[in-house]
C-alpha cells in the first residue's frame, strides 16, 4: 500500500512541478514586460501549485514515518531500496525527476527574484529622481554611455 501511495505522490509531484516550471517561465516574461495583471494571475496559480506540493510532501513524510523510515531524502532512499527491482527502477526514476524539476524551479525562482530586485531598484531610482531627492548612490548614464552620480542641480542652461 505504501509503495503505491508514494509512487502516486511522486508522479503527482512531477506533474505539479511541470506546471510550476511553466508558471515560473511565464512569470519571468511578465516581470520583464511589467504585466501586473498577468503577474497577479500567475501568483494565484503558483500559490496553488506550491500548496499542492506542500501537501504531497507532508503526506509522503507521514507515509514514510508509518513505514518506519525517516521522513527525509535518506528515508526515501531507504524505502526505494526495499522495493522489488522493476518497481525500484521506476520509483527511483520518479524521485530523480522530482529532484531535478525542483532544482530547476528553484533556479527559475532565483532568476525571477533577481529580475524583480532589479525592477525595484530601477523604480526606487526613478522615484528618487522624480521627487528631486539627492542620493550619491544613484548612477545615471551620460551621453557617451558612461555612468555618473546623480546630481541634484537644476541648471537650465549655460552662457
Amino acid at each position: 500500500m505504501i509503495n503505491q501511495t508514494l509512487q502516486h505522490q511522486l508522479s503527482t509531484d512531477i506533474t505539479t512541478l511541470g506546471q510550476l516550471t511553466e508558471l515560473l517561465e511565464k512569470e519571468q516574461h511578465a516581470l520583464r514586460d511589467r504585466d501586473l495583471d498577468q503577474l497577479h494571475q500567475l501568483l494565484t496559480i503558483k500559490n496553488d501549485c506550491l500548496n499542492r506540493l506542500g501537501q504531497t510532501a507532508q503526506h509522503r513524510s507521514e507515509a514514510l514515518k508509518q513505514a518506519g523510515f525517516t521522513p527525509n531524502d535518506e528515508g526515501l532512499e531507504q524505502w526505494l531500496q526495499t522495493l522489488p527491482p522493476p518497481q525500484q527502477v521506476e520509483s527511483r526514476k520518479y524521485w530523480q525527476t522530482v529532484k531535478s524539476h525542483l532544482a530547476y524551479c528553484q533556479t527559475l525562482n532565483e532568476i525571477n527574484g533577481c529580475v524583480l530586485n532589479r525592477l525595484q531598484q530601477t523604480l526606487h531610482q526613478l522615484l528618487t529622481i522624480y521627487r528631486g531627492q539627492s542620493q550619491a548612490s544613484i548612477k545615471l548614464y551620460g551621453a557617451q554611455g558612461d555612468t555618473s552620480a546623480y546630481q541634484d542641480s537644476h541648471i537650465l542652461g549655460t552662457a
